[in-house]
């Protein structure tokens, strides 16, 4: 189902077309504070994101996803103090469909690694 950084729903179902696919992790904020980021995010073809139930960003759109390592799209996120569950919904109108995330530094906008401020 993943493959490198991307999460390509097509392997779990091959040529559906007009369909919705879940995605969901759990991030442990481990700084004791809110965290400010950002999210970058990709998707085949459309994408809402929530965190803690909370949606943080909505597109509706008909693209691909990009080469890999690549990002679309990028917005604030809040990660509270403790567990966080970030739900990716992806909607597919036809041929492949997929998504990949990655939460980026808010200043350097660099990709940040674990496990500096959080834990998947």
């Amino acid at each position: 189902m993943t493959e490198g950084d991307l999460l390509n729903f097509e392997t779990q179902a091959p040529g559906a077309d007009n369909a919705m696919g879940y995605a969901w992790v759990y991030v442990e904020n481990i700084t004791g504070a809110p965290l400010d980021l950002r999210m970058g995010i990709a998707s085949d073809d459309s994408i809402q994101v929530k965190v803690n139930r909370i949606e943080v960003f909505n597109l509706g759109v008909c693209r691909g996803w990009g080469g890999a390592g690549t990002t679309q799209n990028d917005f604030p996120v809040t990660l509270q103090p403790g567990g966080n569950l970030v739900q990716f919904k992806v909607g597919d109108g036809g041929g492949g469909w997929g998504m990949r995330a990655r939460f980026v530094d808010p200043v350097s906008y660099s990709h940040l690694t674990l496990p500096t401020i959080l834990l998947v």
